[in-house]
């Protein structure tokens, strides 16, 4: 007799326990579903994050639109991740709200990143950490919340085990209540199919049944509960191995960051180094220049000073030897005009806000700057330039009079090397609306289209190795720093015209930019002169008392401040650098001891000092080396006009 023909006998308990498993089923099967549901939301979301994370770096990086499009479309992936996901338990959902909150915090954030990139992606900028810190942030949270959903999906389905486990066990004993009279074979067979859920529901979902070859109503169910199982250790198998490949993409993802982050800094000092060398290739130019002026500007001081030493007998003709010492006195205003051309080019730009620049100044000032470089070039056999300037009447530009000399110096010398067989050289500067428009042309080689598009580009370089690729794209970042425009107009073989548009000065109109100069000093002065250097002092002493003063000399700082303690003076002319104390120092205790007392401090790096506001305070005026009789009382007079 079959067992279907003994359960018959109690037929109404054999379909209530045959519903009751139905429902457990289809339970377990909504909550595989529903748990494999969360995990493929929790999954969306961890990508997300990660392509969002990714996104950050590479907008940090380029700072351009296309850049900032793909963020926010990662942005809003990220957004409709999470309002995909609901969590079971209270410690998840507490998390992914946090997780809404923190994507509304790096949008708010990246909203200010937009308005000024450039400075907010520089690596102190505090814009720059909080966007980086938020992605972190969202990275972590989106990980721990495919942990959470792991563990509650293994909560899931550790109750749904336990729930089916019992109602098989209920179900085995109301069939062995019901079944009293089926064989012993039956009662050993249920016995062992309770063994073998209890293996399921530990977890074991390769355990094996024997079903003894029958196909009665056990060995079907038997059968089933294999296939059911099967279904679940798959299941569980592909679950695993997600995790699996998640862990593996979060250290690639680790990994990854790491390498961009040392890609950057390397760049960063490539950067560097390049832009330096493109500075030391314009300043070899101009020093070559400018050494060949000081050599021809030393040959008349040199070469009439020891003529009229060899011949003494010349110096008894006044006319002649005035004449050689006025070519000797303007060959040495024009040596000590070309030193103060490279101090202007050594010194460093500054970045402490922009002033007041006068353009058609700064446009001679370059020329006189690299006029010695097409001097050179048409003494070393190549055809001459020619220059000619058409300035207009323009209002002063808002920026720094260091970096536009720059960007004009760099933009003169390639047009030079564009004309190797000579050519001419037209410097305008006019009036376009708000803006004061530089242009410099040249009638060189120009450029094709191909090479005219891609010249500002970094590292882009006509000129093979010797030529960095970096000259257009600092002078083209100048200019944008400066909130201006940057214009090419070339045609192969008729030359090429670089238009350069800067901001006018608003605040420049009507201002009066001149100072009134000091009254000269008209009585003679007890002055002591303190300078390590015997010709120095011996210079300024025969000049202060040719004007009548009565001069005191020290041959060092202490010197100087020893004689200080037994004479009665009204000015200290101190030197700067002296071996046992300096000017400042030597200046400072003055300054401690005859408060009121004017000092004048002498020294070579007296323009630049002037340039970079660097007076000590206990300095009245700087007097920069080599001096004139006209400088030396300009000085004077202004140093007892700060003491009025």
């Amino acid at each position: 007799m079959k067992l279907r023909t003994s359960l018959q006998v109690s037929a109404v308990f054999p379909i209530t326990l045959a519903i009751m498993v139905s429902l457990s089923l289809i339970l377990r099967a909504r909550q595989v579903d529903e748990s494999q549901r969360v995990f493929r939301s929790v999954e969306n979301l961890t990508r997300a994050a990660a392509e969002l994370h990714i996104a950050t770096y590479a907008c940090l990086l380029h700072q351009n639109s296309d850049a900032v499009d793909v963020w926010r479309a990662k942005q809003g992936a990220m957004v409709a991740a999470l309002n995909a996901i609901d969590m079971a338990s209270p410690s998840g959902q507490i998390l992914l709200d946090r997780s809404k909150d923190g994507v509304k915090g790096i949008e708010a954030t990246f909203a200010e990143f937009t308005r000024d990139p450039a400075s907010a992606a520089k690596p102190d900028s505090p814009i720059r950490t909080q966007i980086l810190t938020d992605s972190d942030a969202l990275v972590q949270n989106a990980f721990e919340l495919s942990r959470m959903a792991d563990s509650d999906a293994e909560e899931t389905r550790g109750n749904a085990d336990m729930f089916f486990a019992v109602f098989i066990g209920i179900m085995g004993l109301l069939m062995a209540a019901a079944t009293l009279s089926v064989s012993r074979d039956v009662v050993n067979r249920l016995a062992r199919l309770n063994e073998w859920t209890r293996s399921i529901t530990e977890g074991k979902l390769d355990a094996k049944i024997d079903t003894g070859g029958r196909n009665d109503e056990v060995g079907q169910l038997v059968r089933a509960f294999s296939d059911m199982t099967g279904r679940l250790g798959s299941a569980y198998g592909t679950m695993e191995k997600e995790i699996v490949e998640n862990k593996r993409v979060a250290d690639a993802l680790r990994e990854s960051n790491v390498l961009l982050s040392n890609a950057l800094e390397k760049l960063k000092r490539a950067q560097h180094q390049i832009i330096q060398q493109e500075r030391l290739h314009v300043l070899e130019q101009v020093v070559r220049g400018v050494a060949h002026d000081f050599n021809n500007t030393l040959t008349p001081i040199l070469g009439m000073s020891d003529f009229m030493l060899t011949y003494p007998k010349t110096l008894a003709n006044t006319e002649k030897v005035m004449e050689n010492l006025k070519d000797i006195n303007e060959a040495a205003y024009r040596a000590r005009k070309d030193v103060k051309k490279l101090s202007e080019f050594f010194r460093p730009i500054k970045g402490s806000g922009f002033q007041t620049v006068d353009l058609n100044d700064l446009v001679s000032r370059a020329i006189q700057l690299m006029e010695p470089r097409w001097r050179d070039q048409t003494r070393t056999g190549k055809g001459p330039i020619g220059v000619q300037t058409e300035l207009g009447q323009v209002p002063a530009v808002a920026g720094d009079s260091a970096e536009l000399k720059e960007v004009l110096t760099s933009l003169l010398m390639n047009a030079v090397e564009a004309m190797p067989k000579g050519g001419q050289i037209t410097i305008s500067t006019r009036l376009s609306g708000a803006n004061v428009v530089v242009e410099i042309t040249d009638t060189g080689e120009g450029m094709t289209d191909d090479v005219r598009e891609r010249c500002l580009e970094p590292f882009f370089s006509t000129k093979g190795i010797e030529g960095t690729g970096m000259g257009l794209t600092i002078v083209n970042n100048a200019v944008r720093r400066h909130g201006g425009t940057l214009e090419i107009r070339s045609q192969r073989g008729k030359g090429t015209t670089v238009a350069i548009g800067l901001p006018v000065w608003s605040e420049a109109a009507g201002r009066d930019m001149t100072s009134e100069l000091p009254m000269p000093v008209n009585r003679a002065l007890r002055i002591l002169v303190i300078d390590d250097e015997s010709w120095s002092r011996d210079i300024v002493s025969r000049i202060l008392s040719a004007d009548g003063h009565q001069v005191q000399l020290a041959v060092s700082g202490k010197d100087g401040l020893e004689k200080m303690k037994s004479g009665d003076y009204e000015l200290v002319i101190t030197d700067r650098a002296m071996p046992d104390m300096s000017g400042d120092e030597v200046a400072a205790e003055i300054r401690a001891k005859w408060p009121h007392m004017p000092i004048i401090l002498l020294t070579g790096f007296g323009d630049i000092m002037k340039e970079e506001g660097d007076r000590p305070g206990c300095v009245d005026v700087i007097l920069s080396k080599p001096i004139t009789m006209g400088d030396l009382g300009m000085a004077i007079a202004q140093a007892f006009k700060m003491k009025r």
